[in-house]
């Protein structure tokens, strides 16, 4: 059975592939650049902060490591230069580093995306106006905006032992609400570490319970390494906490979801955010470096 899925697997990773080559392989390309990315949201990204005539962005929509396999197999098959552009995840706490690959200076694409600016806006346009109206607003956005960041700083270190520790735990896809491990009340956010990992484990078949302390033991000492919360905090978390705090009786629009939160907080980033960054700097320097290159020639 396992060959099987083996084999429907690799014969999706081809088409997709396939698809992809495809794609570059047109007059619309041309001698592009191309940025090999992680998913469409990310095309939709990049467009808004980096549109630039010698670039030209593509995805396999399958994810970092696939990103990485596309950019080395895309390499020997056309003359373009070609890179992808991950999410860092933990690779700069743990040092790693990709050949022809750049990652965000941060966790990931939404925590990049992250200022005061998107949270104020957000906390103004999804509050009932009775409540907004006494409110500090930026006061209120910086507390708030402090307080998600730690609580997925505290969601990252689990997930953080979790991986040094080899443990298959599953996060992907778990409600932090409905597992009790996080709650809300009004703007504040609490997080209990416990019910996080045994709530974690218990959707993971593969992991024994016998763990806890395991996980709990790495949390701690990771807790007290001081490692920086932008590199360990989830942007996806992040956005589920935030749905969750306007799902209470504060939001004047209580269908708020995490696709929502990201769009909005896509929507309330900038070119002029992006230029700040070491991921900007890396991208517009091939530019300048073909440009040396044609003076010299």
């Amino acid at each position: 059975m396992s060959s099987l899925r083996d084999a429907t697997r690799e014969r999706s990773d081809e088409t997709k592939f396939s698809a992809l080559l495809l794609q570059v392989q047109t007059d619309h390309v041309g001698n592009r650049i191309i940025f090999v990315v992680e998913g469409d949201s990310d095309i939709t990204l990049f467009n808004m902060v980096l549109r630039n005539t010698e670039f030209f962005y593509c995805t396999p929509a399958s994810g970092k490591a696939d990103v990485i396999e596309a950019v080395d197999r895309l390499r020997t098959r056309i003359s373009n230069q070609v890179y992808g552009i991950v999410d860092a995840d933990f690779d700069h706490v743990l040092e790693k580093t990709y050949n022809d690959t750049f990652m965000t200076d941060v966790h990931d694409a939404e925590i990049m995306m992250l200022h005061d600016e998107f949270i104020t806006d957000f906390i103004t346009e999804h509050t009932q106006n009775h409540i907004l109206g006494p409110m500090q607003i930026d006061e209120v956005g910086q507390r708030l905006m402090s307080n998600l960041m730690s609580v997925c700083n505290e969601i990252g270190l689990v997930k953080l032992a979790c991986r040094l520790l080899n443990l298959n735990v599953r996060f992907k896809g778990m409600n932090y609400f409905t597992s009790e491990a996080v709650t809300v009340n009004d703007f504040n956010v609490s997080i209990n570490i416990q019910i996080l990992i045994e709530a974690a484990i218990r959707r993971s078949p593969r992991v024994e319970q016998t763990h806890c302390i395991d996980i709990y033991n790495k949390y701690v000492e990771l807790n007290q390494a001081g490692y920086c919360i932008y590199q360990t905090a989830n942007g996806h978390d992040f956005c589920q906490l935030l749905a969750q705090v306007f799902k209470q009786p504060l939001s004047s629009d209580r269908n708020v979801t995490v696709k929502g939160v990201e769009k909005y907080l896509r929507s309330k980033y900038t070119k002029e955010n992006f230029e700040r960054t070491n991921l900007y700097e890396q991208m517009i320097r091939l530019i300048e470096t073909d440009a040396e290159v044609e003076e010299v020639a």
